[in-house]
């Protein structure tokens, strides 16, 4: 089974422990043979320890080419680890019948 990793924010530039605490998932899921890739937009503005407004991610182009990016992706099931990213996870796990999971780590704008 392949797992597609899916969060706002690129790994490889954390920007809080919601990012590291996935990281170890990974990690953990990797080491036990699971297949898992890791999707962000790669947004050029996500740099560490610089804050973006919610209205960057909260908006319906954010949702619609999120969606297109995630389901250009070959995967098995979804698995969302971020809030703003979460309503395009969902449209492309039901274009492409595939199942999403949703861990919730942040909890600052719930």
């Amino acid at each position: 089974m392949k797992i597609l990793f899916v969060n706002e924010y690129d790994l490889s530039r954390p920007v809080s422990g919601a990012e590291y605490s996935q990281m170890a998932l990974v990690e953990g899921l990797r080491a036990v043979g699971q297949a898992v890739e890791i999707f962000s937009p790669g947004w050029k503005k996500n740099q560490p320890g610089r804050e973006l407004s919610p209205l960057w991610f909260n908006n319906l182009f954010y949702y619609l080419y999120s969606a297109w990016q995630i389901s250009r992706q070959k995967f098995d099931l979804i698995h969302v680890h971020g809030k703003y990213i979460l309503p395009g996870a969902v449209m492309a796990g039901w274009l492409m019948s595939k199942p999403v999971v949703v861990t919730v780590r942040d909890f600052k704008f719930l």
